[in-house]
C-alpha cells in the first residue's frame, strides 16, 4: 500500500530521513522534507500545496483548540478522485502510551459513518477518556 500511495503521490513530504530513503526511488516528484520537530510546517506546506488545487478548506486555525466532533476540513472529493489519488487516509494516535487500547471503532476496510468515532480508545486503569462529542 505505501508503494502505491507513493506512486501515486504528486508531491512527497515528509521528515528528512524517511523522504531521503525513498527519494531516488521517484526522482521526477517535488520533495519538501524537514527535521524533527516540525510537523506543522510540513502539515501547512502540504495543505498550501493541496489548496493549490483547490481540493482542500480548512474550518479551524493553527492553535485552535477543537471538540469531538466538530469539522476540521472539508475536501472536495470528485476533484481528488479525478486526479487519481489514492483517498486512504492514516490516522495517527501521537499519544498511545497513555492508552491501554487503541482500537478502530469499524470492522477492517468498513466505511465510516459521518460524524461516527474512528477510534476507542481505552484508558489505563483510573483515567477516564473524553466521550465524543
Amino acid at each position: 500500500q505505501a508503494q502505491s500511495a507513493l506512486q501515486q503521490a504528486e508531491v512527497l513530504c515528509g521528515y528528512t530521513v524517511y523522504i531521503d530513503l525513498v527519494r531516488p526511488l521517484y526522482p521526477e516528484k517535488e520533495c519538501y522534507t524537514t527535521g524533527m520537530t516540525r510537523e506543522i510546517d510540513r502539515c501547512r506546506w502540504a495543505l498550501d500545496t493541496a489548496r493549490a488545487g483547490h481540493a482542500f478548506q480548512l474550518h479551524v486555525e493553527e492553535g485552535q483548540q477543537v471538540l469531538p466532533g466538530q469539522l476540521l476540513m472539508e475536501f472536495d472529493l470528485a476533484a481528488l478522485t479525478a486526479r487519481g489519488l489514492d483517498l486512504t487516509t492514516p490516522v495517527v494516535v501521537t499519544n498511545s502510551e497513555t492508552f491501554d487500547g487503541v482500537l478502530c471503532a469499524a470492522e477492517s476496510g468498513a466505511n465510516v459513518a459521518l460524524s461516527a468515532p474512528l477510534l476507542r480508545l481505552i484508558p489505563k486503569s483510573g483515567q477516564n477518556c473524553p466521550e465524543p462529542g
